[in-house]
């Protein structure tokens, strides 16, 4: 298994194309109440070309050319631009420290993949290649709670430091998620 960091210098259509399919394959029906994994969003192939240009990493697990698992990272101004539109933001921690650190923007691991370390695999290949003191991840508790995540990110040593509101363009509640913070320094078990 290897892991790449695909930025806007090197951004390949044929890996942003195996990042919409497999997003896609684990996406939450909400109809349906059925998943493959819990992303919520799905997004286009400009839309990614987009982050990429604002900064964003696609940091990617590939075994034999073929896409395991990756995770979306950039500034954490997009988290609080989440609260927007009238939202809150509620930290136990110094917001300073959540400002400075990378977000998790999307993480996803192919579902016959899952369980197997891949996605500790990328959050460690991201601790040891970044230069902010710390990762900062949210994930989504309202309107459903999304357990497997908070079990995923507290064994990579996150932990909860606060919790987001979000409105929508005309100020209705959208979704609750909870703030997950790790130090640079904590360790993965």
């Amino acid at each position: 298994m290897q892991i790449a960091i695909m930025d806007k210098t090197n951004a390949s259509q044929n890996t942003i194309e195996a990042v919409l399919a497999l997003q896609k394959s684990l996406r939450y029906d909400a109809i349906k109440g059925t998943s493959r994994g819990f992303l919520v969003g799905i997004y286009s192939s400009q839309f990614l070309l987009n982050l990429l240009k604002d900064g964003a990493k696609i940091w990617v697990s590939l075994e034999n050319d073929e896409l395991l698992g990756y995770v979306i990272t950039i500034s954490s101004g997009h988290l609080f631009q989440l609260a927007g539109n009238g939202g809150k933001i509620n930290l136990s921690v110094p917001q300073i420290e959540v400002e400075a650190a990378l977000y998790i923007y999307q993480i996803g691991v192919k579902s016959s993949m899952q369980g197997t370390n891949i996605g500790r695999r990328l959050i460690a290949a991201i601790m040891a290649e970044q230069s902010e003191p710390s990762i900062v991840a949210d994930i989504l508790v309202e309107p459903i709670t999304n357990k497997g995540s908070i079990s995923f990110f507290t064994k990579c040593g996150f932990v909860k430091v606060g919790y987001l509101k979000a409105k929508d363009q005309y100020g209705f509640e959208k979704l609750g998620t909870d703030i997950f913070f790790r130090a640079k320094s904590a360790i993965i078990l």
